[in-house]
């Protein structure tokens, strides 16, 4: 047994995935079918004895970059190591609570959930958020094909 605390967190929680990113010609070469196509993919950098803050900088990026709204997902997936940043974006952008976070994770399993959320939901557009100390953030937006 052990417990989550903010001094290990979320090292001991975080899992594995595997993410395989190309063109349309390595894949047809490799005989791969595509899931999903990247719409916008940004990075972001804050103060950094704030932290947590610049995945929202991300996020507002590629939402800006392709003209959609947290309206438009069907599904979000947002880090929530800590409990603050999935607060912040509750409190500050009201998303609809349905289409966040239902199966949490982090990093590459971020995505990886994300893309099998909208496959299994029939869900087309999804947003991945992701946050880091010293003040770094990134986000991406796919489209399920």
């Amino acid at each position: 047994a052990h417990l989550h605390t903010v001094a290990h967190c979320p090292p001991i929680a975080d899992g594995a995935a595997l993410i395989v990113l190309g063109s349309v010609a390595a894949g047809t070469a490799a005989g791969l079918k595509p899931r999903a196509r990247i719409r916008a993919v940004t990075d972001a950098s804050a103060d950094p004895v704030l932290q947590l803050t610049a995945g929202f900088a991300a996020m507002e990026a590629a939402l800006a970059e392709t003209g959609l709204s947290l309206d438009d997902m069907d599904r979000i997936e947002f880090m929530e190591a800590f409990a603050a940043t999935p607060v912040k974006l509750e409190r500050d952008y009201a998303p609809d609570p349905a289409k966040v976070n239902p199966q949490g994770a982090s990093g590459g399993i971020l995505l990886a959930t994300l893309l099998a959320g909208l496959e299994r939901d029939g869900g087309t557009l999804g947003l991945a958020v992701v946050h880091g100390g010293s003040g770094v953030g990134s986000a991406i937006i796919i489209e399920r094909i």
